[in-house]
């Protein structure tokens, strides 16, 4: 599905951001596929260029730190077609939308864990024992004939028969999961890629292993090939780029030129490097 067709950039050149950046490319008309992928090194514009589309055809979520007070002028100074209508579900993600929700369950994790320290000193329990009280709690909420004499010694002295430690094993059941970051960002697309839309996402591989690089991109793909979705994506992933029939600019040429995924530099790094050592490989195999 192809919701934005094409976005023409402002060619007026000043010293300012971000006329500064994007002036420079050589590049003025952007026709958009399914999979649009904007490629280059640290500092090719990649994220300015996503951040000014979006701002373009009305989505808010734009970094802060790649603004100015010339950004709004430069982004009147563009023009775009849309195919279809934009869904109104259409958004940015950006990498620090993710890194801002796993640092917000730490907080919320902590929070909880504050509050249960607060209710294990008001009943008088020591951490030690937190785990053994735990156990004796279930113990009575299932059959409290099996509690051996320790443990009712220990439940009287605790107040376990009536609801004081009911506050602890609520407090401990409010704790988010906490996953890797990998993990987290994952599910965080997992969740908010849904079909019949648009999204710009700005190095959404940040914080992915390989492996979960790879789950990523079969997810990006089958949002693309069934649900109706467009993606136009900033990255230097080569899970990512390997993508089929996605549309890759290369930012790190000039003029910006459109290129398969195979003959990008960043990608020859890794063929020079798993080449250099094929030897490695192949002895790994024949073991």
């Amino acid at each position: 599905m192809i919701y934005l067709d094409s976005f023409c950039l402002s060619q007026e050149k000043h010293v300012v951001y971000p006329y500064n950046v994007l002036t420079t490319k050589g590049l003025e008309f952007i026709k958009f596929a399914p999979i649009t992928i904007f490629y280059g090194n640290n500092g090719s514009g990649k994220s300015t260029l996503l951040n000014v589309i979006a701002d373009g055809i009305g989505l808010s979520n734009k970094s802060l730190g790649n603004t100015n007070e010339y950004f709004n002028g430069y982004v009147k100074k563009c023009s775009h077609e849309f195919e279809h209508p934009l869904p109104a579900k259409s958004r940015l993600i950006r990498s620090e939308d993710i890194m801002g929700g796993i640092i917000q369950n730490r907080k919320d994790n902590y929070n909880v864990e504050r509050n249960l320290q607060r209710e294990i000193k008001k009943n008088k329990l020591f951490n030690k024992e937190f785990e053994f009280a735990q156990k004796i709690w279930e113990k009575l909420s299932n059959n409290p004939l099996d509690l051996t004499e320790e443990e009712r010694f220990f439940a009287s002295r605790c107040s376990l028969q009536d609801n004081n430690m009911a506050g602890i094993t609520s407090a401990r059941a409010e704790m988010i999961e906490e996953e890797s970051n990998g993990e987290t960002a994952l599910n965080y697309f997992k969740d908010m890629l849904l079909p019949d839309a648009m999204f710009l996402l700005d190095e959404p591989e940040n914080s992915m292993s390989p492996k979960f690089q790879d789950e990523l991109r079969k997810l990006i793909h089958g949002c693309a090939c069934y649900l109706n979705c467009q993606f136009i994506i900033a990255t230097h992933s080569p899970f990512l780029l390997s993508m089929p029939d996605s549309k890759i600019y290369d930012l790190d040429s000039y003029p910006v030129q459109e290129k398969r995924w195979f003959d990008l530099e960043n990608i020859k790094i890794y063929y020079d490097l798993f080449k250099k050592n094929e030897r490695f490989f192949e002895n790994r195999t024949n073991q």
